[in-house]
């Protein structure tokens, strides 16, 4: 399967709800995108670095994730039944906050944003299916 087969199966409505507005598929070593949604595209290699490094202060100053400012939820990443960070983006000139969930396979984050008004928990769980198939493949 490529790379931006897992970016639209990761954007498939789940029992006709959209969950997911914007992906990515990004290498830990390489830093760059190997898939992605449109708005995704040009995901910074710098957010790449820091969701990819050393996470022990994003409580106090949470990272940036395509250049929007977040908030830490919860940092399960290490953590073999989840494998992921909850975030959640500050308020856009709308209102607006987001979920945002990264997973981390042996080779790749993969970043995933929510749609308006989504909780979160759909999220996670679509995060979790792809990145445990993943790892069990070794990617």
């Amino acid at each position: 399967m490529s790379w931006q087969q897992y970016i639209d199966n990761l954007c498939l409505p789940v029992n006709g709800e959209l969950i997911v507005q914007d992906a990515v598929i990004c290498g830990i070593e390489c830093k760059t995108v190997w898939a992605s949604t449109p708005n995704y595209s040009s995901f910074p290699e710098e957010d790449i670095k820091v969701l990819s490094g050393d996470r022990s202060k994003f409580s106090s100053c949470g990272p940036k994730v395509n250049g929007e400012k977040c908030m830490l939820l919860s940092d399960r990443m290490d953590d073999e039944s989840v494998y992921s960070l909850n975030l959640k983006t500050a308020s856009d000139a709308n209102g607006e906050k987001y979920n945002i969930c990264v997973g981390k396979t042996l080779r790749a984050l993969i970043i995933i944003k929510s749609v308006s008004g989504d909780h979160g928990g759909k999220l996670s769980k679509k995060m979790f299916a792809t990145v445990d198939h993943l790892r069990k493949q070794s990617m």
